[in-house]
C-alpha cells in the first residue's frame, strides 16, 4: 500500500526554489515528520530559512491522548497532532536543516499568543497566591522587563503542558 502524505509532505515546487519557507502550525500536522521536513528543505535554496512556528510539543508519548482530548478543535475535524521536542529536532537535522533558534512556549509572543505579557504577569502573580502585600511586591519585580523575560525563559524550560507551542528558525545547510 502506498504511503499517505499530506500536501506539505509532497510539495509541487522545484528543488531549491525559495529563500524562505514560512510554515505556521504545519509540522505537527505531518503524518511523516521526517519526510515532511526533507520536503521543506528540498524546496529551500542552500542557506535558505525555514520558519516553523507554533508547533505543538509533548513531553512524553503518553501526553498525546491528553492533548488531543483537550484540544478544542481536534474533536471537530481530527487533524491535530503533537511530537516530542527531540522528534522535531531530529527531523529537522536529518532533513539538512540547522536550528538557528528554538523558541520555547513562553519565550516569544508567537508561542504564547493569545496571552500577552500583561496577562502572563497577572497570571504569575495570581498563581503565587500570597498575601496581597507580597503579591504587589512580586508584581513590581515582574514589571522589570529583564526579570520578567528571565522568568518566562525559566518557566519555558520547565513547562510540560501537553501541546505547548514551540517555534524553530532553521537554515538549510550548505
Amino acid at each position: 500500500m502506498a504511503a499517505m502524505y499530506s500536501v506539505s509532505e509532497s510539495l509541487p515546487f522545484d528543488t531549491a526554489q525559495f529563500d524562505v519557507v514560512f510554515a505556521r502550525a504545519v509540522l505537527h500536522h505531518m503524518q511523516d515528520l521526517e519526510t515532511g521536513c526533507r520536503e521543506l528543505a528540498r524546496v529551500l535554496k542552500p542557506g535558505g530559512l525555514l520558519l516553523a512556528v507554533r508547533e505543538h510539543v509533548i513531553s512524553r508519548a503518553g501526553d498525546l491522548p491528553v492533548f488531543l482530548q483537550n484540544h478544542p478543535l481536534h474533536r471537530l475535524y481530527g487533524g491535530e497532532n503533537a511530537y516530542l521536542l527531540n522528534q522535531y529536532r531530529r527531523a529537522l537535522d536529518v532533513a539538512g536543516l540547522r536550528i538557528v533558534q528554538q523558541l520555547g512556549s513562553l519565550e516569544s509572543p508567537i508561542n504564547y499568543f493569545p496571552q500577552t505579557p500583561e496577562t502572563l504577569r497577572s497570571g504569575l502573580v495570581g498563581r503565587v497566591g500570597l498575601a496581597p502585600g507580597i503579591s504587589s511586591v512580586i508584581a513590581s519585580i515582574l514589571s522589570y522587563e529583564p526579570i520578567f523575560g528571565m522568568t518566562l525563559n525559566i518557566l519555558s524550560k520547565i513547562d510540560t503542558r501537553p501541546g505547548r507551542l514551540y517555534s524553530f528558525v532553521c537554515e538549510k545547510k550548505l
